[in-house]
């Protein structure tokens, strides 16, 4: 049966679902014709015209509890990405998931996001000049001796990831090898996630224009041979009102040191499926798992429903069709449901999903 969630009902999940089966079968098929399939691509920003780079006006600001930590970014950001990263800053958490711990650290007027993996918080809480807190548990330890092993893959994706320019993706503005931090563009109304559980509803114009500037993105990504595979609210966030897609690429997955196949609620069919994933990687559809999760994301903001990977493998057309008529809009409802596809080599690209959506605005 189908996956139902509570219209705009705080939804959370306490953990990331991985299924490593899925991404050690066939990688190296997929990524040669994903690779392939960039090569040709001549994709580029402003299929989505005078959508993109538009705020959603009246978000609810980000809110930051009492209380800061004193920081100062390591040598090795301020050596390589300038003196922007100079100085004491002052941290406040502002997030907290399974994997990560989000702050806000500011300095003169200046706010950026820093986020480090879960059970290392004392790298800002406990800041002590040098490096790490000089008391750091076993667990930490393990990650650590892990980290310094995946330095190498960890610098290559987080390269990939800066070279990245598009309105509607969060700028990664730094990485450090020496403290496991990232350091991306502060987004001061927060997540997707955190609108929908303070109340924020978004009309049928908001959620069709969100959807339009995330499948831009989206066909952005794939052009340049990326795959997100993990796109929700909590991975949408607003940056002066506009949307933009955080943990972009393989960056997450080489800095954490773990197999990240999407989260329960959000994923796709092949995320649940060995087989199924491995036909589409041998047929080079990996890239697909957005285009549904992207669906699924439309879908959850005009009904508070979802359709998780796993319940669509056993869903019959029938029940797809009733969940769908709650959009209340034939030609959305079409492409939704195509874009559901088990198969995802019968769900349309990103870039077919643009011009569909545009049609529905138009």
């Amino acid at each position: 049966m189908e996956v139902y969630f509570p219209p705009y009902a705080e939804y959370w999940v306490a953990g990331l679902e991985y299924i490593s089966i899925l991404y050690l079968v066939s990688g190296a098929i997929s990524s040669a014709v994903i690779l392939g399939s960039a090569l040709r691509s001549r994709r580029r920003i402003g299929t989505a015209g005078p959508y993109l780079g538009k705020p959603i006006k009246g978000l609810v600001e980000l809110t930051v509890s009492e209380g800061g930590y004193g920081f100062e970014f390591p040598e090795d950001i301020t050596r390589s990405f300038g003196g922007e990263f100079t100085g004491v800053w002052t941290c406040y958490r502002v997030g907290s998931g399974a994997q990560w711990a989000v702050y806000r650290c500011g300095r003169g007027g200046t706010y950026l996001a820093v986020k480090v993996p879960k059970g290392l918080e004392g790298v800002i809480e406990e800041y002590e000049v040098g490096g790490l807190p000089s008391r750091v548990g076993v667990h930490a330890m393990e990650f650590l001796r892990g980290f310094e092993r995946r330095i190498g893959d960890i610098v290559e994706s987080a390269r990939k990831v800066m070279g990245l320019e598009h309105p509607h993706i969060l700028k990664l503005k730094a990485y450090s090898t020496a403290l496991p931090i990232l350091v991306y563009e502060y987004a001061p109304q927060g997540t997707l996630h955190y609108q929908l559980v303070r109340g924020r509803r978004f009309s049928f114009e908001e959620v069709a224009t969100l959807a339009i500037q995330l499948a831009d993105a989206i066909a952005y990504l794939h052009a340049r041979g990326i795959v997100h595979g993990d796109i929700k609210p909590g991975n949408v966030l607003f940056v002066n009102g506009i949307a933009k897609l955080g943990d972009v690429g393989s960056l997450a997955k080489d800095f954490l040191g773990v197999e990240v196949g999407g989260t329960r609620g959000w994923r796709a069919p092949e995320q649940v499926s060995a087989e199924l994933y491995r036909e589409a990687a041998t047929g080079g559809y990996v890239n697909r798992v957005d285009v549904y999760q992207l669906a699924n994301l439309v879908l959850y903001l005009l009904t508070g429903k979802t359709v998780d990977g796993e319940v669509r493998l056993i869903m019959d057309e029938g029940r797809l069709n009733a969940l769908l008529r709650d959009v209340k809009r034939r030609e959305l409802e079409e492409l939704l449901k195509e874009m559901l596809e088990k198969e995802p080599w019968r769900r349309p690209g990103a870039d077919e999903v643009v011009r569909r959506l545009l049609r529905v605005l138009k």
